[in-house]
């Protein structure tokens, strides 16, 4: 959920069952700040959320960008983008994965039921795009391996892919735009080894 400025009280609901019931959310930036109507929820992530993840956001930062992680073993140094979130954390299992310079957490991870969630304070998936910097995709390698995230590498713009997971597998679609052809390809269970 990159940049998910709107939840309402029925998406931040299904949020919390979907993480009790042992899901993983991974979201970045703006993250629950407005209501359907637009108007600011007065704490985000809103609706409750902010109680149930352990986390508030609280003021916007546009510098100071750069932060280190530490995650089992491995250290890394990585860039934001366009503005960072400065949070406050309101339980204390919340566990901080990445830090700005400053000490303020940029990265953390919170358990909620069988579930958990990955916040990154700064708009790190619109920074990946538009810059594709190597620490960035290093970041990106160390999430996939912990949650599984579906990663494609495409080089050329006209060509969009997406993978969908069910309860039978993955299947990956291509799509070419120009050529207005889809191709599906049918993937193996990825095993406990991430292959």
């Amino acid at each position: 959920m990159t940049n998910q400025v709107n939840i309402s009280d029925e998406l931040a609901e299904g949020l919390k069952t979907y993480l009790i019931e042992g899901g993983t959310i991974i979201c970045d930036g703006k993250f629950g700040e407005i209501q359907d109507h637009g108007q600011l929820h007065e704490t985000a992530p809103g609706a409750g959320l902010w109680q149930t993840l352990g986390f508030r956001l609280l003021d916007m930062e546009p510098d100071n960008l750069a932060f280190s992680l530490d995650w089992k073993g491995t250290k890394l140094n990585s860039e934001g983008f366009y503005e960072r979130r400065d949070i406050d954390l309101t339980a204390d299992d919340v566990h901080v994965l990445a830090s700005y310079a400053d000490g303020r957490p940029a990265m953390i991870e919170q358990t909620v039921g069988k579930g958990r969630i990955l916040y990154i304070s700064t708009s790190l998936w619109y920074g990946y795009f538009k810059n594709q910097r190597t620490e960035t995709s290093d970041l990106i390698r160390l999430m996939d391996n912990e949650y599984g995230l579906r990663l494609h590498d495409v080089s050329h713009h006209e060509i969009k892919v997406c993978s969908l997971h069910g309860e039978n597998g993955r299947i990956r679609v291509h799509v070419d735009v120009e050529a207005r052809g889809v191709t599906v390809v049918k993937l193996r269970k990825r095993s406990k080894t991430g292959e």
